[in-house]
């Protein structure tokens, strides 16, 4: 028996102070509506009074599935970083990127690279694939106990001129059809599909899939 505990839209809060150059296009928007509506909503002594409920539960394995930080920005990552390793180890929890945490192209290394150990599976499936702005192959598998933990992401990027986040369609489609790829791999084994917002149990390929 594997407990596991789910988290999700954390939206790491304040806002760091960002230049007038990441301020443009898409990322302008996204402030405002921080600034005017979000802000209001997500309040760091909540996330971290959460993350210490988690850590004093001491589950077997924690998901956070997607929207970590907001809006892709340097410092966000740095911050992000630092509060992953608060809530624990790389082998004791599994990340997945939501469409703030790729709101915009950012490379690698200066993005979500930073949160790459908790994005890192056990076993390498067939059809893993990654793209400019997610380099990390989904989708990935964690075997803990008895479960295997299926990371699949549907973010992606989109450039700082777009206006609203767009799911490409056949991107979506492939990311759920490598799960049905993990899934068919996997056998017998018991499953838990990590994505933005969701941990979906379940233990097989859904027919025609």
């Amino acid at each position: 028996m594997l407990t596991l505990a789910h988290l999700s839209d954390v939206h790491l809060a304040p806002l760091p102070r960002l230049a007038m150059k990441e301020l443009r296009g898409k990322r302008l928007f996204g402030y405002q509506s921080w600034r005017f509506r979000r802000r209001h909503i997500h309040e760091q002594r909540i996330a971290n009074l959460i993350a210490a409920d988690v850590r004093a539960a001491n589950p077997d394995h924690i998901a956070l599935t997607g929207d970590l930080i907001n809006l892709s920005a340097k410092l966000e990552f740095d911050t992000g970083a630092a509060w992953l390793a608060a809530l624990g180890r790389p082998d004791q929890l599994t990340f997945v990127p939501g469409n703030h945490d790729a709101y915009v192209p950012m490379a690698w290394d200066k993005g979500l690279g930073l949160w790459s150990a908790y994005m890192t599976g056990d076993l390498r499936m067939a059809g893993a694939q990654g793209t400019s702005g997610l380099a990390n192959p989904f989708p990935f598998v964690r075997q803990r106990r008895n479960i295997a933990l299926i990371g699949v992401s549907t973010a992606l990027p989109q450039p700082t001129h777009c206006r609203l986040f767009v799911e490409v369609p056949v991107y979506r489609w492939g990311a759920w059809h490598g799960l049905s790829l993990a899934l068919r791999a996997l056998g017998d084994r018991d499953g838990a599909a990590l994505a933005e917002g969701r941990a979906i149990a379940g233990g097989h390929a859904p027919a025609g899939a």
